[in-house]
């Protein structure tokens, strides 16, 4: 077979490079797993695998009330409690997170290993390179959910259904590829939602490509069997969950579904710079199939890639299909589990692109592509600054308010209730180090976002307008907002701040702000200022509020220098 012989000859440039592609994520990604706070997310599980849990039972219990599927939960939950560290501990973030990484790892290996009879070796190093040069492997990796998780069982699910499809066609022994999809797709299924409509969907590609009844029925079975107890559980779920399902942030309107399907891009293959080495394969095969230039071995790449496509396609009419028959869920993020599919078409379409070329031509489209890879690991720079929001910080600010210790706490909540009291400060007062006599007053995201300033929040707003409460903090969390809410809320306490004769604090209104870090859609790092709390600035000629520490003084000085003066 063409290509297996790599590192030599002419194609050894691209080849090193692709291999540069691999060793630098390999090394770097280590050092991002504490640079970023804990997003409210990942915060989330926290809770539900909280290691401080220990009876069995008892994370059974709490597992069952998140949205998700619990095998992430609980396998995280086992993972923290093997390297003893608790919500707390300095090392907690980062513990979260690496058991993301070792099973991105993990995953990468699997289809390292596992793809080789349906790519060639560079086919598989290219793979590997281009996962670990695009983004959403950076994110997945370093972020305490379930998605890099899942990665292991759709990576094992792929190329067991590979095999069975291998295996049907060439009449060769089926029980081990099948015992493998039946095993996998379970799996799967129980580590999140998506995983089971995944397994369904390469299930229906595989049974429109069988070629008898016993091989449909086999199909069949083994759909019923990771549907049985994966919906079972489903079903039983929606019953214990504590998220209101049918009032949060997803939607079924065209807007909505239109917006997530446009995020496909930057969740499959990230900035435009991680597009160019599938859009260059592809345009190298129309070119080479227009000068009639045929692929030797086009049949041995075609329908692995035409099971893998078709697989990511009904995941997506799937995934449609659910969000409006039951609630909205359809989000791109969630398409995240089927990633290792993508990888593996872009690697097909690659091999087929290099097929198709002379072997003077191919050196030169190595070395481009790995390339293009190249250019895109500047999204690398991000490593050791904060992409997520800012909780750690942000709570260093607001545990340095002296005048708010026993005081109410305003946040911006979410319009369910998986966040009130008595978790509020499993939340909220995650980063928060002493206990000092807080309460969180959540606020609706709904009144909000329609600037209504009604209830404790008003009372407490007022009170602080008018110097009867010290503590200058007026709204906390407010990036769960966008910046258009943000200033419609800042818009109505100043109204409501004047109506009762409190113009001078409408105009000490302040929005503090830190620097965090996002990614262009050239690749690319770029800095951003993003809001987290809406306070009154202190009156002119009393100074900066009291602080309990120099870190905090720091912070709060750091924080008003960024602030919006409104």
């Amino acid at each position: 077979m063409r290509g297996e012989r790599v590192f030599a000859g002419g194609e050894g440039l691209g080849d090193t490079l692709l291999l540069g592609c691999i060793l630098i994520p390999a090394v770097t990604l280590w050092f991002g797993l504490n640079a970023s706070s804990l997003w409210i997310d990942e915060i989330f599980t926290s809770f539900f695998a909280d290691p401080r849990v220990a009876e069995l039972a008892g994370i059974l219990q709490r597992t069952a009330q998140d949205v998700h599927p619990p095998l992430y939960a609980l396998s995280l939950h086992f993972f923290l409690q093997g390297l003893e560290v608790t919500p707390g501990a300095p090392a907690f973030d980062a513990a979260m997170r690496v058991f993301s990484l070792l099973s991105a790892v993990a995953a990468l290996g699997i289809m390292f290993l596992g793809l080789s009879p349906f790519l060639s070796l560079r086919g598989r190093l290219f793979l590997v390179a281009f996962a670990a040069a695009t983004q959403p492997l950076l994110l997945a990796a370093l972020d305490a959910r379930s998605y890099a998780f899942s990665w292991v069982f759709s990576s094992l699910l792929l190329i067991s259904g590979l095999h069975l499809w291998k295996a049907m066609r060439d009449g060769e022994g089926w029980r081990t590829p099948a015992l493998g999809v039946l095993l996998f797709g379970i799996l799967g299924g129980f580590t999140h939602y998506y995983g089971l409509m995944l397994a369904g969907a390469m299930l229906a590609v595989l049974l429109l490509l069988a070629r008898g009844w016993r091989e449909r029925m086999i199909i069949v079975g083994i759909g019923l069997l990771i549907l049985i107890p994966c919906g079972g559980y489903a079903l039983w779920n929606m019953t214990q969950i504590r998220v209101g399902l049918a009032d949060h942030w997803m939607r079924n309107d065209w807007a909505f579904i239109s917006e997530q399907l446009s995020y496909l891009r930057v969740r499959f293959a990230g900035s435009y710079l991680g597009v160019l080495p599938i859009a260059f394969s592809v345009a190298v095969i129309g070119v080479a199939a227009l000068a009639g230039r045929r692929a030797s071995e086009m049949g041995r790449h075609f329908m692995p890639l035409v099971i893998a496509a078709a697989s990511l396609f009904l995941l997506i009419l799937f995934g449609l299909g659910v969000s409006y028959a039951t609630v909205p869920s359809f989000t791109a993020r969630s398409l995240l589990v089927a990633l290792p599919f993508f990888w593996l078409c872009a690697a097909l379409l690659y091999e087929l692109a290099s097929l198709r070329l002379s072997a003077l031509e191919r050196p030169a489209f190595h070395a481009l592509i790995a390339l293009f890879l190249l250019a895109n690991l500047h999204i690398y720079l991000a490593i050791g600054q904060p992409v997520r929001d800012e909780w750690r910080r942000s709570a260093a600010y607001v545990e340095g308010l002296n005048q708010c210790a026993e005081r109410d706490l305003p946040v911006a909540g979410f319009t369910g209730g998986q966040i009130d009291e008595p978790e509020a400060p499993l939340f909220y007062g995650f980063y928060l180090q002493r206990n000092r006599g807080w309460r969180f007053l959540n606020v609706r995201k709904g009144s909000l976002s329609e600037g209504r300033i009604e209830g404790p929040w008003a009372d407490a707003v007022m009170a602080r307008g008018r110097g009867d409460d010290p503590c200058p903090l007026l709204l906390w969390s407010v990036h769960h907002l966008g910046w258009e809410d943000i200033d419609r809320v800042r818009r109505a306490i100043g109204e409501a701040l004047r109506l009762e004769g409190q113009g001078e604090a409408a105009d000490r209104l302040r929005i503090l702000q830190f620097t965090s870090f996002g990614f262009g859609d050239w690749g690319g790092v770029y800095r951003a200022e993003r809001a987290f709390a809406i306070i009154l600035s202190p009156r002119p000629g009393t100074g900066a509020p009291a602080s309990s520490t120099p870190r905090a003084a720091y912070l709060q000085s750091e924080a008003l220098r960024r602030s919006i003066s409104l």
